[in-house]
């Protein structure tokens, strides 16, 4: 069977590491949810912080190659924000 060569650019290449790292993550963060056994939900735990970690850096990298730019948010969004999740927070104790 022949192998075709997609040519992937850098920028695509990084995009899908970085996406399979957030499925990873959300994988991880439902297994961890749902674990039972403190020895599985720490290894989970680890994974997941290591997961999380090399995610980020794999952001950053694209972040500063231009390949992943983000907007600032207005002052009155972030406000927003900062509000709605200090109203939930009574709720989740």
């Amino acid at each position: 069977m022949e192998q075709k060569n997609a040519n992937l650019s850098e920028r695509e290449l990084m995009m899908d590491m970085l996406n399979s790292q957030k499925q990873l993550m959300s994988l991880y963060s439902l297994d961890l949810s749902e674990a039972a056994c403190p020895k599985l939900r720490n290894t989970l735990g680890s994974l997941f912080s290591d997961v999380s970690n090399d995610q980020y850096k794999l952001w950053d990298l694209m972040n500063r190659k231009g390949y992943y730019p983000v907007d600032q948010a207005e002052k009155q969004k972030l406000d927003q924000a900062k509000q709605k999740a200090q109203q939930m927070k009574p709720t989740v104790n």
